[in-house]
C-alpha cells in the first residue's frame, strides 16, 4: 500500500534567485531524510518542479516559501501532482507579512502549514491549516560550544524600522560595548557598530558561536498584510539556528510565544526594552562562562526539540491523522 511519505518533493515557490531564504528548503529536506530514511526525498526550486512532479509522481508535494509573485504558477503544477494521486501541502514561511497573498492557494491546497501561529485563524475552514514553526538544521548550523572570544553582541539582518530604532538606542546606551551590526543596507554614518557586509548562511553560525551575546529581533515590514493586519507571534528560523550554534540569545519580542520553545532565563534572556539588553550584555561580558553554559543548554534544547526532523514528523503525523 502506498504511503504519503514514499516520495516527497519539497519545492520552492519561486526560482532561487528571487528567494533569499531558499536554503530553508534544503534544511527541511535534510530533516525529512533524517526522519524518514527509507523514503525518497527530493528538493528543488520552482524551475524544476514541473519536470520532477511528472517524472517522480510524488506522493506528497510540499511547496515551501511565500506566494507573493503570481507569475509563478503553482496551481498547474499541483493539479498535475494530484492527477497522480499526490497530496499538496504548503509550508508558508512569510506569514503574516504576506498573508493576503497566501490566501490565494486555499482552493487547491490539501493542507496548509504556516510558521506563524497568529495567522492560522485567518485561513478559511475549507482547507486544514496548522501552525508549524521553522527550525534548525544540525548539518548546517551546529557548532561546538567554545569560549566566546569575539564581539560583546552580534546581530545580522536587514535594517527594518523596528531594528533601526532598537539599535540606535543600544548604541546610545552603550557606546563602549564591542558590537557588530551586520548586513547590507545599514546606514554606516549613523551606526558605529554597523558593517556593510553580507554574511553567507554558512558563515553566520560561526558568528553566532563566537559572540558573547546574539540579539534576536524580528521584522515589521508587511508586504501583503492589509486585510487582517496580523501581528506576528512566532519567532523566525534564526532563533533556532543561533541556538543550534550554541549562542546565548537576548530576545527582544512583544510577545511571549518564544517561551514555548526556550525557557527564560535558563536558555534565553527575554527583554522588553533596549536598556534591559544592555544590562544583560554587561553582565555576560563580566561573566564569560555564563555565555558558554547557557549557550550549551540552548543548543541541547535545539537538538532535542527544534530540528527539521522534528518538524517533518509533526507535519506527516498531522496529515495522516
Amino acid at each position: 500500500m502506498s504511503s504519503i511519505v514514499d516520495r516527497i518533493l519539497i519545492a520552492g515557490t519561486t526560482p532561487n534567485f528571487l528567494n533569499s531564504n531558499w536554503q530553508l528548503r534544503t534544511h527541511a529536506a535534510n530533516g525529512f531524510r533524517q526522519a524518514y530514511p527509507d523514503s525518497d526525498i527530493y528538493d528543488c526550486a520552482w524551475d524544476d518542479a514541473f519536470h520532477l512532479i511528472r517524472q517522480l509522481k510524488p506522493t506528497l508535494v510540499i511547496w515551501m516559501g511565500g506566494v507573493m509573485l503570481e507569475e509563478y504558477d503553482l496551481r498547474v503544477f499541483s493539479d498535475n501532482a494530484k492527477s497522480h494521486g499526490g497530496k499538496i501541502a504548503f509550508w508558508m514561511h512569510d506569514d503574516p507579512y504576506e498573508l493576503d497573498a497566501s490566501l490565494r492557494v486555499v482552493d487547491f491546497a490539501d493542507y496548509i502549514f504556516t510558521t506563524d501561529r497568529a495567522s492560522v485563524i485567518h485561513y478559511p475552514p475549507s482547507v486544514p491549516t496548522f501552525h508549524l514553526p521553522l527550525a534548525a538544521c544540525p548539518i548546517a548550523h551546529f557548532r561546538p560550544v567554545t569560549t566566546k572570544s569575539s564581539h560583546d553582541w552580534f546581530f545580522c539582518g536587514a535594517p527594518f524600522p523596528c531594528r533601526v530604532e532598537f539599535f540606535q538606542k543600544i548604541e546610545a546606551l552603550a557606546p563602549d560595548l564591542n558590537g557588530l551590526l551586520a548586513g547590507p543596507g545599514w546606514d554606516l554614518s549613523k551606526f558605529k557598530t554597523a558593517a556593510d557586509i553580507t554574511i553567507s548562511p554558512g558563515q553566520i553560525s560561526n558568528y553566532y558561536s563566537t559572540s558573547k551575546c546574539v540579539i534576536y529581533l524580528g521584522r515589521d515590514l508587511n508586504l501583503a498584510n492589509q486585510r487582517f493586519g496580523v501581528k506576528a507571534s512566532t519567532p523566525g528560523p534564526r532563533l533556532f539556528e543561533a541556538a543550534m550554534a550554541g549562542a546565548l540569545q537576548i530576545v527582544y519580542t512583544p510577545g511571549i510565544e518564544v517561551l514555548e520553545y526556550f525557557a527564560d532565563p535558563g536558555e534565553i534572556m527575554l527583554v522588553c526594552e533596549p536598556d534591559e539588553s544592555v544590562e544583560w550584555i554587561r553582565k555576560i561580558k563580566k561573566s564569560p562562562d555564563l555565555s558558554t553554559s547557557i549557550g550549551s543548554t540552548m543548543q541541547k534544547c535545539a537538538l532535542h526539540n527544534h530540528t527539521y526532523s522534528h518538524r517533518a514528523k509533526v507535519m506527516v503525523t498531522t496529515i495522516v491523522s
